[in-house]
């Protein structure tokens, strides 16, 4: 831990703490999943934990918006990752109020209730982790393992024919992401795993029909393509071909000097976003299918203009949290070797 860096987001943690709102990639919830991190090897960081924590369980209602990167279900899934990593306590109490006012909006019993295909996707992902990294009861794993699969259903039953189209501008979690990444975690689990190889073989086909342009998207997707196929056991040879071409067309040079710009470093679209990705692909094969320098993505940070933003108190909702500053020094703590004075 760089004791000078944290020392200097806190400070503009406490400058801008009523700006914050309660989400997951800009919020309480992503700064609640970082300070948790930090107190449980510090337990100087518990004041801050503890109060962004207890003020962010406290605003939650019936009104708090359903959505992933604001909403409920990333805050959820922040609750989970606290509890299952570095905090005591069963996510079945403490995410249970959240966990009903979920259920209900994602309730398809109701045939009055029509389910946005997006906030269903949306709602797949939580109740996919959720059983992973959360859920304790068997009774309620089984209930939430049936959301799963009927969400997974009506998902792939009611997605348009231009659910894979790429996202202009670039966007890391976007419905595509929900979907392809849910499928693999739920097969990895062991459940409907027969059904989700149908699928799949299924899927290949709308998706080699679409290529993203920006290289940020075609990077998401050859991730999400190679999670499937280090996950998913049967599917067709036409996966394996399919996620050898979407490598093949990815230029990391362009992607880190075109695409990425100076200001550019954020996880959900920017540099950070991209070294993870890589990270991950690399996970998914027996050999490293990128050459990844943390020093190189430290130089990029250090040469960017994020000093002069932070010293005007320049900071915009976009940079606010994990998706931004929160999460670059994540990485630069985690990742990078050699640290000197960051911010």
């Amino acid at each position: 831990m760089n004791v000078q860096n944290e020392s200097k987001i806190l400070s503009m943690l406490e400058k801008q703490y009523n700006n914050f709102e309660n989400g997951l990639l800009y919020g309480k919830a992503g700064l609640a999943l970082y300070y948790a991190r930090l107190s449980s090897m510090d337990k100087s960081y518990n004041t801050t934990y503890n109060k962004i924590i207890n003020d962010l369980l406290s605003k939650i209602d019936n009104n708090t918006a359903v959505e992933f990167s604001r909403g409920l279900l990333g805050i959820g899934l922040a609750v989970d990752f606290i509890l299952k990593f570095y905090k005591d306590g069963n996510p079945d109490y403490v995410l249970e109020d959240i966990d009903a006012i979920i259920y209900r909006s994602l309730d398809m019993n109701d045939h009055k209730k029509n389910i946005d295909v997006d906030i269903a996707a949306e709602g797949l992902l939580y109740i996919v982790l959720h059983i992973k990294y959360g859920i304790k009861g068997k009774t309620k794993k089984e209930i939430f393992v049936k959301k799963a699969i009927s969400l997974l259903e009506h998902v792939y039953a009611e997605k348009q024919n231009n659910f894979f189209h790429e996202s202009v501008p670039s966007q890391l979690f976007t419905k595509e992401f929900f979907l392809l990444y849910s499928i693999a975690s739920l097969f990895e689990q062991g459940y409907y795993t027969d059904r989700i190889v149908h699928i799949c073989n299924e899927l290949i086909y709308e998706l080699s029909s679409s290529t993203p342009i920006l290289q940020f998207n075609r990077l998401v997707r050859a991730f999400l393509v190679s999670k499937i196929v280090s996950t998913i056991k049967g599917i067709s040879t036409l996966w394996n071909e399919f996620a050898e071409l979407q490598i093949r067309q990815i230029s990391i040079d362009q992607l880190i000097n075109n695409e990425c710009k100076n200001m550019q470093l954020n996880l959900s679209d920017g540099l950070t976003g991209v070294y993870l990705l890589m990270e991950q692909i690399n996970k998914c094969y027996p050999y490293p299918i990128f050459n990844i320098s943390w020093d190189y993505y430290y130089k990029k940070v250090q040469n960017s203009l994020i000093k002069e933003r932070i010293q005007k108190d320049d900071i915009q909702l976009y940079d606010m949290g994990i998706n931004g500053f929160w999460g670059v020094n994540y990485c630069v703590d985690t990742r990078c070797n050699n640290i000197e004075d960051l911010f």
